[in-house]
């Protein structure tokens, strides 16, 4: 492993760290949020061909503690091969992720017809 690829896992690492103590304390304040969020994540990868966070945000209610607290279950879905990621762009729903590119993902459970 060359010093690129080494720090590229060490950011890795860093990132699912955060995410990991954020959903732990999301959980802690509102028992079952990842559940939640990951069903919600479903649902939306099921009704539309391509997700993104704007979607998702206006969609979802609950707002977490730490924004953080999100990245635990889109991680989840993309490992149990519900999205796949195809591109980014900002985030244009909240002015709090200051126009931020999110990954766009393309729904591979879509249940609508084309």
């Amino acid at each position: 492993m060359d010093l690129f690829e080494h720090a590229a896992a060490m950011e890795i690492m860093r990132r699912d760290r955060g995410m990991a103590r954020a959903t732990d304390a999301q959980e802690g304040k509102t028992p079952g949020f990842s559940a939640l969020a990951y069903r919600h994540i479903r649902n939306l990868a099921e009704q539309n061909r391509e997700i993104h966070i704007d979607l998702f945000l206006q969609t979802f209610k609950i707002k977490p503690e730490h924004p953080n607290a999100f990245g635990a279950p889109w991680m989840k879905a993309k490992r149990d091969g519900l999205i796949e990621e195809i591109g980014r762009r900002p985030c244009t729903v909240d002015p709090n992720k200051n126009a931020h590119s999110y990954p766009v993902y393309r729904s591979l459970i879509c249940k609508v017809a084309s």
